[in-house]
């Protein structure tokens, strides 16, 4: 019997190893751009994070130390802003007083049950917020940004890299900023924490706060009571949780008195807030 030739064709080696490697560098295509996407999308979200972290928290400072020294009932017990040393690290903090509920006195208790007068010296309820604390402090602390209102402070923001202060200031009580030779305005420290504005920022007189000026300001030609301030300027400076490894961050961040020279894969972002004190000079 002879027996026909079905000319059945099959795949050679040889194609199914071009068949293999064609697979492969497609779904190595398709696995680098998943990545890249991945990697752009988790880049975002920190950069999203950091500017929510931050517009919120120097919103807070602001709304609130724009209040300091609120006083209604002439008390004289609420002298506004009391405090703005220096921490070890050189962050800056701050300390002052607001009559919230108008009643003349400095309380440090809580409202436990939200009804606007002062039930109790304890926080029975252990929410850790004190409600009508009337004396508040603003401080950094292993990268936390802490508020303080009668007792242990409560964490607003994370991931805070550095908080700077600086203060204008009207000693003559004419109504008017005090300002340098060159005309612009003096932008001032506590930088030995004694109580009293020793230094100011603009070491240059150009009239702008940034990397060319001296981290050790320059000496007031008379000092400052902290009662004198006008104005507030505050920087506050945030990084990402996360690395990003595409990114080399070697940028120069000038928040007030200080100069953060960084060298690392993290992103950052610096807000900065300018603003005068309703209630201080009246």
């Amino acid at each position: 019997m002879v027996l026909k030739n079905l000319n059945s064709k099959g795949f050679t080696l040889i194609e199914l190893l071009v068949g293999i490697v064609l697979v492969a560098l497609g779904i190595g295509v398709i696995y680098s751009s998943f990545i890249a996407q991945n990697n752009t999308y988790v880049n975002q979200e920190q950069v999203v994070d950091m500017q929510q972290n931050l517009r919120g928290a120097i919103g807070l400072l602001t709304q609130e130390i724009r209040m300091s020294g609120f006083d209604p009932k002439r008390t004289n017990s609420f002298s506004g802003i009391g405090d703005v040393s220096l921490d070890g690290s050189g962050n800056g903090t701050i300390t002052f007083s607001v009559d919230w509920n108008e009643d003349g006195v400095i309380n440090t208790t809580e409202d436990t049950n939200d009804n606007s007068l002062l039930d109790s010296g304890e926080d029975v309820n252990g929410n850790g917020i004190l409600d009508l604390g009337e004396t508040i402090t603003y401080s950094l602390s292993a990268n936390q940004l802490l508020r303080a209102a009668g007792g242990a402070g409560t964490v607003l923001a994370e991931n805070i890299e550095g908080l700077a202060f600086a203060f204008a200031f009207d000693n003559d009580d004419d109504g008017e900023l005090e300002t340098t030779a060159g005309g612009n305005i003096l932008w001032a420290i506590d930088s030995d924490g004694d109580g009293l504005l020793d230094k100011h920022l603009d070491t240059n007189d150009d009239g702008i706060i940034d990397s060319s000026d001296s981290t050790s300001g320059t000496n007031l030609a008379s000092t400052a009571a902290l009662e004198n301030i006008r104005a507030v300027q505050i920087w506050m400076l945030a990084k990402s949780r996360i690395s990003d490894k595409e990114l080399v961050n070697s940028q120069t961040y000038v928040l007030g008195n200080q100069h953060k020279i960084v060298s690392d894969k993290l992103r950052r972002r610096l807000l900065t807030s300018t603003f005068a004190c309703r209630n201080m000079g009246l």
